[in-house]
């Protein structure tokens, strides 16, 4: 094999993997719940540097298919980061590098996610400020619990 068709096979591979990762994605927009309720609603939340803020909500086993509806928007600042936890990997989190997020957007600036919650028991939505040791943030974020009955 040429090299120039080695590169040709591993760009190939890239393209598929990507393809395959996108048709896993659990973030699809198109959702469907009959039933809301509002988890957190804030135009205006500061978390200021080397901080963080918790929001909890319950999946119960009567919910069918939930998921979390998330919209969240740095206004001041550059960007925060967005964890989603069940209860045992939220106890972990504040303290322990090994916490198991079932939802981590990672530093960005915006997030329109819609994130599937498979199991019953107390979730967590954490909004988070610690990597920044001088620059308070100021966000709008909105988050429904959604579900069908």
């Amino acid at each position: 094999m040429t090299r120039s068709m080695a590169v040709v096979a591993r760009f190939a591979a890239v393209i598929a993997a990507l393809a395959l990762f996108s048709a896993c994605d659990e973030s699809d927009r198109d959702l469907i719940a009959d039933y809301t309720e509002s988890v957190v609603h804030s135009p205006q939340l500061s978390v200021h540097s080397g901080e963080w803020h918790a929001f909890d909500f319950v999946v119960t086993s009567d919910m069918v298919d939930p998921f979390l509806r998330l919209d969240f928007d740095v206004t001041s600042g550059r960007d925060a980061e967005v964890f989603v936890f069940h209860e045992s990997g939220y106890a972990s989190w504040p303290t322990g590098p090994n916490a198991e997020a079932i939802y981590f957007s990672g530093r960005v600036g915006s997030v329109s996610h819609d994130i599937r919650l498979t199991r019953t028991g107390r979730y967590y939505l954490v909004v988070s400020n610690r990597f920044s040791v001088v620059t308070d943030k100021v966000m709008e974020l909105d988050a429904d619990l959604a579900y069908q009955l």
